[in-house]
């Protein structure tokens, strides 16, 4: 599965990609949002899991191209992974963060235009 985030415009670091969904994430309407002015367009898209949250974030880091810079980070039992590909044109992005409720958050996010 992936999150129809991509509408396939070519950016300098090769291009814009559907950013994969993790296998067994729920889409959540809360934090989400789609948005397109005459200058750009914004999406994001929030994924819920009750998997560990080092396992998601090392999920991703396997699973997106080489293009994406970032890593995975652990302080006092909570884990976060940030995951971004910048164009000349606009940006992609993934953030994997566990919540208080023990679920992990998965953000998705394309954005076009400066």
């Amino acid at each position: 599965m992936t999150a129809s985030t991509s509408n396939g415009t070519a950016g300098a670091g090769g291009g814009y990609i559907d950013l994969p969904v993790y296998p067994g994430a729920t889409e959540t309407k809360e934090g989400a949002m789609s948005m397109s002015t005459n200058t750009g367009s914004l999406v994001v898209k929030i994924y819920t899991t009750h998997d560990d949250t080092k396992k998601v974030a090392d999920w991703y880091k396997g699973h997106l191209p080489a293009a994406f810079k970032g890593g995975v980070m652990t302080a006092g039992g909570n884990t976060v992974g940030t995951f971004a590909d910048e164009h000349t044109d606009g940006d992609q992005s993934v953030i994997v963060a566990s919540k208080d409720d023990h679920t992990t958050h998965i953000q998705l996010t394309t954005k076009h235009g400066k």
